[in-house]
């Protein structure tokens, strides 16, 4: 209860999972000590790194979240410190930054598939974001992007960088007349 005061709500739980997969300690609102994640896509994904973030997937929970866990060695084995991260929060941050009528912020993975909530413009052309994302010859995975487009006959600002070890996008379109009045 504590832990999502001071986070405000956007961290869920917390647990430690043994090599094997399965959570042997708990701090959460869920039942969810001695779950065994052991075959799930993330557990397997985050095994061989130090810190890992997944994407949001819906999992045991059966509700929009993401994992950040790190690793470490105890007695001889390997311990994972695993977070829980409340979509809904966490979107809220991204959500929130909007700028005029047309100005809105999100993320994407790789993929092309949303990392935050789509409910203003779920049309948006994914392509120049999945293409930022897998530009080869890009060292700096904090590099930051302004793209001028044409949309639809209307010109529009595209801000564009990279999170999350290049796995993410954090992008911002708005109309370009929009953009530059005022």
């Amino acid at each position: 209860k504590c832990l999502r005061q001071n986070s405000g709500g956007a961290l869920v739980d917390l647990g430690i999972i043994n090599d094997q997969g399965v959570q042997i300690h708990y701090a959460g609102p869920y039942q969810l000590k001695n779950a065994n994640y052991g075959q799930t896509t993330w557990f397997k994904d985050m095994r061989n790194q130090s810190a890992y973030i997944s994407d949001v997937f819906h999992g045991f929970r059966d509700f929009p979240h993401f994992i950040v866990a790190v690793s470490g060695q105890w007695a001889g084995s390997t311990w994972f410190l695993k977070a829980t991260v409340d979509f809904d929060k966490f979107n809220s941050l991204v959500e929130n930054t909007r700028i005029g009528e047309t100005g809105w912020a999100f993320i994407l993975n790789r993929k092309g598939e949303f990392q935050t909530k789509t409910h203003t413009k779920p049309d948006v052309d994914r392509e120049p974001y999945v293409r930022f994302l897998n530009s080869e010859g890009v060292t700096d995975n904090n590099d930051t992007v302004v793209v001028h487009s044409e949309s639809m006959g209307a010109g529009q600002i595209r801000v564009m960088s990279r999170l999350k070890g290049g796995d993410w996008v954090l992008a911002f379109e708005q109309d370009e007349p929009e953009a530059y009045t005022g």
